[in-house]
């Protein structure tokens, strides 16, 4: 144990130095968190997280990739409710990131098809990389939006979760195919979603006001991340669900998420 532990201050070091205008204290604590470190030539990380079967590929210049692993494998944000009898065949994760949420998928739902969706070119590359030993997730670099069109994002902003900025051309900004829930359906011949996660920084507001929700008729299960939404949003969003035949209840974990489960199904 104690050579283990010298290892690992010896490897924070050399991180701490590569980065130490990067870090903040919770990226340094949860660094004594992982199982396994190893240093990649370049800009990347090879870490296994203690709670996990497998390592990620994250950057060393973006310590919120540490940060979407702790929500993962320690929070556990991403989790369906508890249910009896919940074998889901397939997940839709909407806002995949790097591809942790998608891996823990996999691990703990062997059976079940895993789509997962991105809409940061580099998250999905990362994404891509990371789930590429899982058979049976497939990852797109796809924005979730209320239809099918080409929109745009600035990824100088946050780099935990980028924004849509809106679908008019913007030369400062990047473009990504977007499409709305009922066409990703649509053309992926699906008829039933057993579990949606959806964190997608501040769209679910435009998802569930500003479009057509004939979409959760196909939903059973939902964890909805709630960006900017307030009381009477979610007032508001619990009526539209129950109009679906969903009842809503408090997240397990996350103080501003919630489940919604369709009373036909649980």
């Amino acid at each position: 144990m104690k050579k283990f532990i010298y290892k690992k201050k010896k490897n924070f070091l050399k991180f701490y130095n590569n980065n130490k205008n990067l870090l903040d204290i919770n990226s340094i604590i949860w660094f004594y968190l992982l199982d396994k470190i190893k240093f990649l030539p370049g800009s990347f990380l090879f870490v296994k997280p203690r709670n996990s079967k497998v390592s990620f590929k994250i950057r060393r210049s973006n310590n919120f990739d540490l940060g979407t692993l702790n929500a993962t494998f320690f929070h556990r944000f991403h989790k369906p409710p508890i249910l009896e009898n919940f074998r889901p065949k397939v997940i839709m994760d909407f806002g995949s990131n790097i591809g942790s949420t998608l891996v823990d998928f996999a691990v703990h739902y062997p059976e079940a098809k895993i789509y997962g969706f991105e809409m940061d070119a580099e998250n999905f590359s990362l994404a891509k990389y990371n789930t590429n030993k899982f058979s049976n997730i497939e990852v797109k670099n796809i924005a979730i939006w209320v239809k099918d069109e080409t929109i745009f994002y600035d990824n100088n902003t946050r780099e935990d979760g980028y924004q849509i900025a809106g679908s008019g051309k913007d030369v400062n900004k990047i473009s990504v195919r977007a499409m709305s829930i009922l066409g990703i359906l649509k053309e992926n011949n699906i008829d039933f979603v057993d579990y949606v996660k959806m964190d997608i920084e501040g769209a679910e507001r435009d998802i569930f006001f500003e479009c057509d929700l004939d979409w959760l008729n196909y939903i059973s299960v939902i964890n909805i991340e709630l960006h900017n939404f307030n009381t009477d949003d979610i007032t508001l969003l619990k009526n539209k669900l129950a109009l679906f035949n969903f009842r809503v209840i408090d997240h397990i974990a996350h103080w501003s998420s919630l489940y919604a489960i369709r009373n036909d199904r649980f």
